[in-house]
């Protein structure tokens, strides 16, 4: 007679791998949100955008955006000089997260707000909003 041990042990290891899949393969939502402000002070835009999803048709129209308001208002005050994850949260699903940012900048600003995120096939995206 065969032992239920090693059947257990299959599947537990087999429900281990599965979720083991569906949770994200890049960059947490922490980090995406410290990779995008990193951009966004040295003014890599394409970099930038790449950590939304945005489809191509897009693109134009949100660098143009980035460029007019938030690139201005960043130079405006001199210049991002430090940053900061204050906070993050991830839903109960796993497919939608919050990062909390702290953002200072050279003319001694300090910006607090949220970042939206979003899981897509395994990779933590910023969601676009206007």
């Amino acid at each position: 007679m065969k032992s239920p041990f090693g059947k257990i042990l299959t599947l537990t290891l087999a429900a281990c791998l599965l979720a083991g899949c569906a949770q994200s393969v890049g960059p947490s939502p922490s980090e995406l949100a410290i990779k995008a402000i990193k951009m966004l002070k040295v003014n890599d835009l394409d970099g930038y955008l790449s950590t939304f999803d945005i489809t191509d048709e897009d693109k134009a129209d949100f660098l143009k955006l980035y460029d007019d308001t938030v690139i201005k208002a960043i130079v405006d005050k001199g210049g991002i000089s430090a940053y900061e994850v204050t906070g993050e949260s991830v839903s109960a699903d796993g497919a939608n997260a919050s990062v909390e940012m702290e953002v200072s900048y050279a003319d001694g600003t300090v910006e607090k707000f949220n970042m939206s995120m979003v899981l897509i096939d395994g990779k933590w995206m910023q969601r676009l909003s206007f």
